[in-house]
């Protein structure tokens, strides 16, 4: 993993650097190298070192995007498909094989890259070279073909060599000596141990010795009050300003950077190239050597916390630093592919891929240094530091290796092909990875996806999964399978982001997070304690399973779901509808009929089936399906949806919706995530309301398990159910699974009652086609009396219309689709009526029946054979009596409404009060109460009441009673002309129908009962709390207790009239009546 850069800073470092260059006249071979590799920071050199103040654990290298337009030579298009023809994947236990990671193993092979002779295999080293070697082996071991440079005899090598354009390194280990006021040596230090040189800036090598000046931040105001001329400036970091370029400005000789405790001076950060040809030599320093540079001073290095102004000191400092700079020097990324074995996907490549580099070593040397400022040298010799890089990332490397070795021992080919890398110069600047982004061996058109591993062997305790995207997705929605929890960032700072520079999805894995630097599990980290014994085998063996099964899924399971889904669109299409139902499990097999019976009934053009993405695990797979469908129409539409899909050894099927899943009595809920706090909720009421049901029905003894599946919205359906559901069909079902678009209240709606009804039909075996007429209105008798009567209101009017030309409307030829908006509510009319008859005649058991007897139909003569066998009469006498009972009953409830009407009207004319109270609901009080207050209203002589007029028409009709559509008409004393129009509920109270006022819905809360028209629930319900807490804090104040209360809305001042005086005067919005009740608009 490499430290940070920023593109601000990049930019700069090319700009400063090229004006230099050109200045300088003498480095045109530079300028022309670096023309050639625009797209690199020429601010990247090899060698790392710490950073001072943003020691950030790794870079992200240039971030300039580059160029998407990489073309390729002719003949090297697609050279690495094979001639194969055959699928070894299908069959393959992919979790089987995932698991069959040997962590062990890969622990073997990171002792092996870690080790003595490698070095530390710093890009452009020897170490570095054995290295890449050593993979290039393996890779031909695991059956990889060379995927790098073209050679002249037209082969391919491993290797994809390129140059490092920038490569130094230590002549000699640097020095840093501090002598006290007295001339004696402090210390001796020990290079990465108490100081560490610092080469970026205007840093770098170089030889300086002098008095030792605090400048606080080394900012341009510390420096004015200071003579640093010549100096060895001593400055803490964090000043905002860049240190090296304020102390080189004023003058001074060399730079003390006073080190983060909490930050290990051995850890590298990375050189850049100094911007100034004569650099400053600067070191960071370990905090314990601040005391014995303030050593007469009578400051400690807590006084320098407050001291903010600058000081001279009492000691003098000696920085040495000598680096060779070196031409020629390559590097070389390491590849080796694997060709897909299946023709139509060989062509598409997934790269997986880590750095196999890591920091190198200091070299070993004459380390000279005095026992005082005047006396002379002594040399001893210095070993020089090694980094092993076992974690970062010979766990990377090892990982990929694994991977390739357990496929080819399992004789493993994905139908996809894949190219494994090691990248080179990863430590210097995503170099290797950028290369091959700017001269791919496989076309980057060509590359479907990348998987980077980066420090997988230990670390912090949750997985970053870095770059959000589409291989991010599989990465996270896999992790669990494999006992891992992820975090997803964008940090970038490794070899997957040339690759997303250059448009190609790409993520990376790394048990490294944001501000992990100091997390102690990460102590090792660009360290030399990075050895093999920091491995931490739990999260290596995790991460080689999710890599494993993430290369799986992108190379082999996922191309074979894209060619099932296209063999499922191809066969629709064909009309080969038990090829289609191949592509379907078994328990889905009923359900995908239904889906195909309710597509072609609409007769599309044509279907096609895509993988959107996929999560797979091992032979269970989530993935997002797009259906686009052409209907007749032309009018080409795309629908979305979330399945699963599950693999044996023909291949993948189709194993419904891809939702968490609740086990109840006989019933399983298939929820969307959304809803899972209200899953439990539904699937207690659901299998409440679903014994209820059946047990109705009669169908108690033949209820299979069934599947209840709530979606989150229609498209979501559709994707599942029928891809030509209308939006007004929002329930559905087959065989043995009900489907329904859900909200969070749906337990307080219709919604479940509805899809448990059609669910009970579909165990039948009845479907929608055999009986759409049950199929549409048996659900709306089995609903709540409210809404019974709102459907009663909604149909009733229809139906009289219906009933003058009846003809054409029978069960028989009852269609399955309405597509005539004209016909549909006449249609939608007829089955309601068509079915109250089939339950007034015979029951919920002998609909229950009839259902079950017209599922085993197939035609005209069937359904005859079954309405005789259950019902004892043809469907022809059946469409006959439904007729003649609903127009028996409309005309019958019409004559009833006239007559009650009139006998109220006469009462009021003649001053009968009795029989006015006669036509009143007897047990409803209120209502008694009220009518009883408006006739007494109507007869006072001070206000009298003339030309009294009622009328009314059947609007609805239910079991119990009748709603009516009222119109009163009168004239007040003073000459006023007053009419309303409203809804008024008629029951039936032994036989006679009685007057019951407006139509009500209700709602209680406390001691207020709030009764309201169906159209203003929603003002009801928020009024309903406020108007009891207002009466009670009545009460309260007058000191009793609050007894019941019944309020009564109204929508204007006439229907207000009409119920409480027929004189109330304009302006009047509420009424109180005797009897416990108040009326208000």
């Amino acid at each position: 993993c490499m430290p940070d850069t920023t593109a601000k800073h990049r930019r700069l470092l090319i700009i400063v650097w090229i004006a230099l260059l050109v200045w300088g006249a003498g480095l045109g071979y530079w300028w022309n190298q670096q023309n050639r590799r625009l797209t690199q920071p020429a601010s990247i050199a090899l060698e790392s070192e710490p950073a001072a103040d943003d020691a950030a654990p790794d870079g992200d290298g240039p971030t300039q995007p580059v160029s998407e337009d990489v073309t390729t030579a002719p003949d090297e298009a697609a050279w690495w498909i094979s001639d194969a023809t055959n699928d070894p994947s299908s069959g393959v236990d992919y979790l089987a094989l995932a698991r069959s990671f040997d962590g062990a193993a890969a622990e073997a092979r990171i002792a092996e890259l870690a080790a003595a002779p490698f070095d530390g295999r710093r890009a452009g080293t020897e170490g570095n070279q054995a290295a890449g070697q050593t993979i290039a082996d393996a890779f031909a071991a695991y059956g990889l073909e060379p995927a790098g440079d073209l050679q002249a005899d037209g082969s391919r090598s491993y290797f994809q060599q390129f140059p490092l354009d920038f490569f130094v390194t230590y002549t000699a280990p640097p020095v840093l000596e501090v002598f006290g006021p007295d001339g004696q040596a402090a210390g001796p230090y020990e290079f990465r141990h108490d100081y560490s040189s610092y080469i970026r800036n205007y840093a770098g090598q170089g030889d300086a010795e002098g008095p030792v000046v605090w400048a606080n931040y080394c900012r341009h105001e510390d420096f004015d009050v200071i003579d640093a001329v010549g100096a060895v400036a001593l400055c803490r970091q964090g000043g905002g300003e860049d240190p090296t370029r304020n102390a080189i400005e004023h003058g001074a000789a060399g730079l003390l950077l006073i080190g983060d405790p909490d930050a290990p001076i051995d850890r590298i950060g990375r050189y850049n190239v100094p911007l100034v040809p004569v650099p400053l030599p600067t070191f960071l320093i370990d905090p314990s050597v601040v005391d014995d540079l303030l050593a007469g001073s009578g400051y400690t290095i807590d006084d320098l916390s407050i001291q903010f102004a600058g000081l001279p000191l009492e000691t003098t400092a000696h920085l040495s630093v000598a680096l060779e700079q070196r031409e020629g020097v390559e590097g070389r990324n390491v590849l080796g592919i694997l060709p897909g074995s299946d023709p139509a996907f060989a062509d598409e490549v997934v790269v997986v891929g880590g750095h196999y580099d890591h920091l190198g070593s200091d070299p070993a040397g004459e380390l000279c240094t005095r026992d005082a400022i005047d006396a002379p040298e002594t040399c001893e010799t210095s070993a020089g530091a090694v980094y092993p890089g076992a974690n970062d990332n010979a766990s990377g490397i090892a990982t990929l290796l694994e991977i390739a070795r357990t496929w080819h021992e399992a004789g493993f080919q994905p139908r996809r092909s894949v190219l494994f890398a090691g990248w080179d110069a990863e430590e210097q600047g995503l170099w290797g990875s950028f290369h091959y982004t700017e001269e791919p061996t496989v076309p980057l058109e060509d590359t479907v996806a990348m998987l980077n591993l980066d420090m997988v062997g230990a670390g912090a305790d949750e997985l970053a999964v870095d770059g959000p995207g589409p291989v991010a997705d599989r990465l996270i929605g896999l992790a669990p399978t494999f006992g891992i929890t992820t975090t997803l960032g964008d940090i970038g700072r490794s070899d997957h982001v040339p690759f997303r520079l250059s448009g190609v999805d790409a993520s990376m894995v790394i048990w490294f997070g944001e501000d992990q630097e100091n997390n102690p599990k990460l102590a090792h980290y660009h360290r030399p304690l990075d050895v093999p014994a920091v491995i931490e085998p739990d999260k290596l063996q995790a991460v080689g399973e999710l890599a494993g099964m993430t290369l799986l899924s992108l190379a082999a399971a996922e191309p074979e779901l894209t060619a099932m889904l296209d063999q499922r669109a191809q066969a629709f299409n064909a009309g080969d509808r038990s090829t289609f139902l191949a592509t379907s499990t078994a328990a889905e097999r009923a359900a995908d009929a239904a889906w195909w019976d309710t597509l072609a009934s609409n007769r599309p053009e044509s279907l096609s089936a895509s993988l959107v993405d996929a999560v797979v695990a091992g032979d269970v797979a989530t993935a997002t399906v797009r259906y686009e469908l052409t209907p007749a129409d032309g009018q080409r539409e795309r629908i979305d949806g979330t399945v699963l899909a599950t693999h044996d050894a023909d291949g993948w099927r189709l194993d419904g919706p891809a939702m968490p899943h609740l086990a109840g009595d006989g019933l399983t809920l298939a929820y969307p995530p959304s809803l899972a706090e209200i899953a439990p909720e539904v699937l207690d009421k659901a299998t409440i309301q679903r014994a209820t049901i059946a047990r109705q029905l009669g169908l108690a003894t033949r209820r299979p398990a069934a599947t209840l599946i709530l979606h989150p919205s229609h498209q979501a359906l559709q994707a599942t159910a029928g891809l030509t559901l209308p939006e007004t069909v929002t329930a559905w079902a087959a065989g043995n699974q009900a489907h329904v678009v859900a909200r969070a209240d749906i337990t307080r709606t219709r919604a479940l009652t509805d899809t448990l009804t059609l669910l009970a039909l579909a165990q039948t075996g009845l479907s929608e086609t055999q009986a759409p007429w049950l199929w549409r209105a048996l659900p709306d008798y089995l609903v709540a009396q409210s809404d019974r009567e709102a459907l009663a209101e909604k149909y009733l009017p229809v139906l009289r219309q219906l009933l003058q030309d009846p003809l054409s409307f029978n069960v028989v030829d009852f269609p399955s689709a309405l597509s005539d908006e004209a016909e549909t509510p006449f249609w939608n009319a007829a089955a309601w009526a068509m079915t109250g008859y089939l339950l007034e005649q015979h029951g919920l058991q002998g609909a229950g029946d009839l259902a079950a007897a017209l599922a085993r139909t197939s035609d005209v003569d069937g359904q005859e054979r079954a309405f005789q066998q259950t019902l004892g009469q043809s469907a022809t006498d059946f469409d006959a009596g439904w007729q003649e009972s609903w127009r028996n009953r409309i005309d019958g409830a019409q004559a009833q409404i006239d007559d009650l009407l009139a006998r109220r009207q006469a009462a009021v004319e003649t001053g009968d009060r009795a029989a006015f109270l006669a036509t009143s609901d007897p047990t409803d009080p209120i209502q008694l109460a009220d009518d009883a207050a408006w006739f007494d209203r109507s007869q006072d002589l001070a206000t009298p009441l003339a030309g009294f007029e009622l009328t009314g028409q059947l609007k609805g009709l239910t079991a119990d009673g009748m709603l009516a559509d009222l119109m009163a008409g009168w004239q007040t004393g003073d000459g006023k002309q007053r009419q309303v129009r409203q809804t008024v509920w008629l029951p039936l109270q032994d036989g006679q129908v009685t007057y019951g006022g407006p139509s009500w819905a209700a709602t209680q809360e406390g001691s207020v009962t709030l009764l309201y028209p169906a159209a203003s629930q929603p003002l009801a319900e928020a009024l309903a709390p406020l108007l009891d807490h207002a009466y009670r804090t009545m009460a309260s104040a007058l000191g009793i207790d609050p007894a019941p209360l019944t309020i009564k809305l109204y929508t204007n001042d006439l229907a207000l009239s009409l119920a409480s005086r027929h004189d109330l005067p304009a302006g009047v919005t509420a009424v109180s009546v005797s009897g416990g009740s108040l009326h208000a608009v």
